[in-house]
Formats: C-alpha cells, sequence, structure tokens
C-alpha cells in the first residue's frame, strides 16, 4: 500500500516590504523622490522583509556591500551608513530567504551627499550655490512628533 504525501515547495524569494532613513533620531523625507543629507552623517537605514528572509544586504553604487541585521525587537532589517565624500549614492537591497531564494536587487533610494554647512539648490540634476533663492528650513520638534 502506498502512502500518498503531498510537499510544498517554496521557490518565492522575499519581497520587499518598505524603507526608512533617519539621522540624529529624525525621519529623512525625499524630495522630488531623492534623499539629501550632509556628508560624514551616520544614516539609520531600516527595511522591511518577508518574514522568511534569511539574508539582507545593501549595494551601494552597484560597488559596495553592507549586510543588513534583523532587529528581533521590530522585524525590520537595519544598518548603519556613514558616508564620508560628497556625491549621489545610489541604494539597492535584495535579500535571500531560508529555502535559498535570492530576490532581484531592487533599486530603492538614491542620496545626495552634499558638503555639511553649504546650502545649494539643484537644477536638472546639478547642484549650484545659493543666490538670491528661498530656503525653507524644517525644524522637529520631538515632544510633538512635528516639524
Amino acid at each position: 500500500v502506498l502512502k500518498e504525501e503531498s510537499l510544498t515547495i517554496d521557490a518565492t524569494p522575499p519581497r520587499f516590504g518598505s524603507m526608512s532613513l533617519s539621522y540624529q533620531r529624525g525621519t529623512i523625507f525625499p524630495v522630488g523622490g531623492r534623499y539629501t543629507v550632509p556628508s560624514g552623517t551616520t544614516i539609520a537605514v531600516a527595511f522591511s522583509l518577508e518574514e522568511d528572509a534569511d539574508e539582507a544586504a545593501l549595494q551601494l553604487n552597484g560597488n559596495r556591500t553592507i549586510k543588513l541585521k534583523r532587529d528581533n525587537a521590530s522585524g525590520l532589517w537595519k544598518a548603519d551608513l556613514t558616508i564620508a565624500e560628497s556625491g549621489t549614492i545610489n541604494i539597492s537591497v535584495a535579500a535571500t530567504d531560508k529555502a535559498g531564494n535570492k530576490g532581484v536587487e531592487k533599486d530603492v533610494a538614491e542620496i545626495d551627499i552634499v558638503l555639511p554647512g553649504k546650502i545649494s539648490y539643484r537644477e536638472n540634476a546639478e547642484f549650484f550655490p545659493v543666490e538670491q533663492k528661498t530656503i525653507g528650513i524644517q525644524v522637529h520638534d520631538p515632544g510633538r512628533d512635528s516639524y
């Protein structure tokens, strides 16, 4: 007598949920789809991935890999980045699940790293010094969690 059993094969790579960037206890919000931070600043990066994710890593400009660590309390995958040089950093993320399925690397953010203390504006993807431009400044009030 043969016993019939069913088998489930996991061939689906882990999916990416959302991402947040923050520094100095404040969330960084993109403007025009891009983030801007001063050089030398440590940025906290957090990602949500499907529960069965086993490994995850960031790629910076396709040539620098930073492993993410799972925070068991929040379930988020986290890393700290410090970029010393100014310029644009393209960030992508990829993850592998416990079954060994590797997800396709996904572009998730562009970060403009600017020299601290300089104010500039962007026009056609180039930075220019501010001359007679209106500048808006938002200051985070942690007591009210508002700007």
